[in-house]
């Protein structure tokens, strides 16, 4: 497994949209600064899914 990002600790712990479901980021991890993979959490489910982090929501449309 990749080792967790520094810098993607700032995703941790907040809520996006992935579509019309709320997520919550749990880690983030990639190369640079950002992170380009996430593992996030289905607020509605509890599922959690690693995904990039490109397609995530502030709100949803």
């Amino acid at each position: 497994m990749p080792r967790p990002l520094v810098g993607g600790t700032r995703l941790v712990g907040r809520h996006y949209y992935l579509g019309q479901r709320e997520v919550e980021v749990l880690t983030g991890w990639g190369p640079g600064a950002s992170a380009r993979n996430v593992l996030i959490r289905f607020l509605d489910t509890g599922e959690r899914v690693v995904r990039p982090f490109r397609g995530l929501r502030i709100a949803p449309r």
